[in-house]
């Protein structure tokens, strides 16, 4: 292992661990840290939504700005996979609830598989949803965080 690579072990390391101390919502949480870097760099606000039914996803752009956005936030640990099911009904319910929306973005600490990616892509694209933007912030492979 080069002196390069083990630097960015432990750079993921430390990142994965400190996503997954965050509690999963509220503006103090992961859904909040999305949310605040999400508004640098669509350079427009971000809201959350409250606890309970969020309408498909996590955080959205106000209904006002012409650039309409979703976030949906997946803060899992090792242990609980991602849902290619559950995620394909979140974009649905985004786009019933916002027709207009022309990203729904998945921000998530682990690997989105390409069965999940597939499945995403096809309800976006029958949803006129534009763009399918992932981000995917830990892989679940490269990195392990402590439990």
């Amino acid at each position: 292992m080069t002196p390069r690579a083990s630097t960015t072990d432990k750079l993921g390391n430390s990142l994965a661990a400190m996503l997954l101390k965050l509690p999963a919502s509220g503006l103090k949480g992961f859904e909040g840290l999305v949310a605040t870097l999400m508004q640098e760099a669509f350079i427009q606000p971000f809201l959350l939504a409250a606890s309970g039914l969020q309408d498909g996803a996590d955080s959205y752009s106000p209904r006002v700005n012409a650039f309409q956005a979703a976030i949906e936030c997946k803060r899992y640990g090792r242990s609980k996979p991602l849902s290619a099911r559950d995620l394909v009904t979140q974009v649905g319910i985004a786009w019933q609830a916002n027709p207009d929306l022309d990203v729904w973005l998945l921000v998530t600490t682990r690997e989105v598989t390409t069965q999940q990616d597939e499945a995403l892509s096809d309800v976006c694209d029958s949803s006129r949803i534009r763009e399918y933007p992932i981000a995917q912030w830990i892989s679940a492979r490269q990195y392990s965080p402590a439990a």
